[in-house]
């Protein structure tokens, strides 16, 4: 009902108002996978995007920060 409200007070779709929301606060996209040699993948990221990362983390699998604010993040999860 909330919904239905605000989009009867602001005149617009249910499309543009998420489409704004999405603009305001972007998130990020997450593709998780399962690994049979999470390391071997690490190794791989890292002789592609390393060479341009401004800062890199290890803990927990790899961060590459890329500047301008984005940040690959490639966790080693044990589960």
């Amino acid at each position: 009902m909330l919904v239905a409200e605000l989009m009867s007070h602001k005149g617009k779709k249910l499309s543009e108002l998420v489409s704004e929301r999405i603009a305001l606060f972007p998130s990020s996209v997450e593709i998780n996978s399962t690994l049979g040699n999470p390391q071997a993948a690490i190794d791989w990221i890292l002789s592609i995007y390393e060479k341009d990362a401004v800062a890199i983390d290890h803990t927990d699998g790899i961060s590459l920060d890329m500047s301008g604010g984005l940040i690959y993040d490639f966790p080693i999860l044990n589960r």
